[in-house]
């Protein structure tokens, strides 16, 4: 199990399970990252996001789709 220390960057693949195990308060800040070597991993994960919602994930990011979309079109 990886330790993360204060300032630690962490980079995942889409759909990668993980949980988060803390002894004491902690704060963090996450976000979305899309790689062109990941799009088709990327989209296998919101289209299971999309059929299995709350029972796979802790967080709803309705606006994925989208942004990714947008990303593929140079919008």
């Amino acid at each position: 199990m990886p330790s993360l220390t204060l300032s630690t960057i962490s980079y995942m693949m889409a759909g990668t399970p993980h949980a988060v195990l803390t002894l004491e308060d902690s704060l963090t800040e996450g976000g979305h990252f899309y790689s062109g070597l990941q799009y088709k991993r990327t989209l296998y994960s919101i289209l299971a996001e999309h059929f299995c919602g709350k029972y796979i994930t802790n967080a709803s990011h309705p606006r994925a789709p989208l942004l990714l979309f947008k990303t593929l079109m140079g919008l």
